[in-house]
């Protein structure tokens, strides 16, 4: 909610992601960013997706 408290409305979603990842630094969490999945259905990878950030546990 920082983030869009202080930026508001209107900007492009990477303006925001490279906002939240600053917040996210700041904050001390660890994270990455832009990384492809793979999406499986019945232990078959079926495609590929990317997320916007992945949390990781250190």
């Amino acid at each position: 909610m920082r983030v869009h408290r202080s930026l508001g409305n209107g900007f492009q979603e990477v303006i925001y992601q490279r906002a939240l990842a600053i917040e996210f630094s700041l904050d001390k969490l660890h994270f990455e960013r832009e990384l492809e999945m793979s999406i499986y259905y019945r232990d078959r990878a079926i495609g590929t997706r990317r997320v916007d950030f992945l949390s990781l546990i250190k």
